[in-house]
């Protein structure tokens, strides 16, 4: 006789480092009428927490942003949710922003990327599944609109 045993996962992570901090992004579901999501930093001597912020962004499908990318020159933390949604948090300010890409049928977005203080996210347009169209879009980082 077998024994099943299920396990259910409480928490998910993505992490990255910038500027030698460790920061990751947790979606506590343990309730689930009330996913939370925060973006916590971890010392990386000994992965105690440092600081923990709950984002008041709401995030469709319950997924927590993930492809963590940091701009140093505005202190901002970006991350991109499954859904296309971009939010960006300052550390310094405790202050969070978030913007939704455009939601346009057969086409999602991916990675976040920052060079030369822009940012830019891969996009991927399946419209003819015989020839996907892979694309970097540069947005910017105060509304989201393609520059």
């Amino acid at each position: 006789m077998h024994k099943i045993i299920f396990l259910t996962l409480v928490f998910s992570y993505w992490s990255n480092i910038f500027s030698q901090q460790l920061y990751l992004t947790k979606r506590d579901y343990s309730d689930s009428s009330n996913y939370i999501h925060s973006l916590i930093e971890i010392d990386q001597e000994n992965g105690n927490t440092i600081s923990s912020y709950d984002f008041v962004t709401l995030f469709p499908g319950s997924y927590s942003p993930e492809s963590l990318v940091f701009n140093e020159q505005t202190n901002q933390i970006f991350g991109i949710t499954s859904g296309g949604i971009i939010v960006n948090f300052n550390p310094t300010t405790n202050t969070e922003n978030s913007f939704e890409l455009p939601n346009i049928q057969s086409v999602d977005y991916g990675d976040l990327l920052i060079v030369n203080n822009s940012l830019f996210v891969t996009k991927r347009d399946y419209s003819d599944s015989s020839n996907y169209i892979h694309s970097l879009i540069e947005i910017d980082q105060e509304n989201g609109n393609t520059i």
